[in-house]
């Protein structure tokens, strides 16, 4: 079940990438909630500017004025977060 929830996210986050919101526009916020559409949001920008021969560099990935920055902070907060949750099931339980 867990591996189809996987597939299902990947594939619906692809879609809402590539034909929702193209690079110009960023995603909103309530699509910031599950972890693999930010996954695949940074996956999918970076994509997208290797294939224009724009490849982000490591100074980029930094670089306020992207939505790069953005999309790290949220996934190194959800994993904080994941990972409290986890702690918690694990000493409640």
């Amino acid at each position: 079940m867990g591996y189809l929830i996987v597939v299902i996210s990947v594939t619906a986050g692809f879609a809402i990438n590539q034909f929702l919101f193209p690079e110009p526009n960023s995603l909103p916020w309530g699509f910031y909630i599950w972890p693999l559409f930010v996954f695949e949001r940074a996956v999918f920008l970076m994509y997208n500017s290797c294939k224009s021969y724009h490849c982000p560099t490591p100074d980029s990935l930094f670089d306020f004025s992207t939505e790069y920055p953005q999309l790290l902070i949220i996934l190194i907060v959800q994993a904080i977060i994941l990972m409290i949750l986890a702690m918690y099931v694990i000493y409640e339980y």
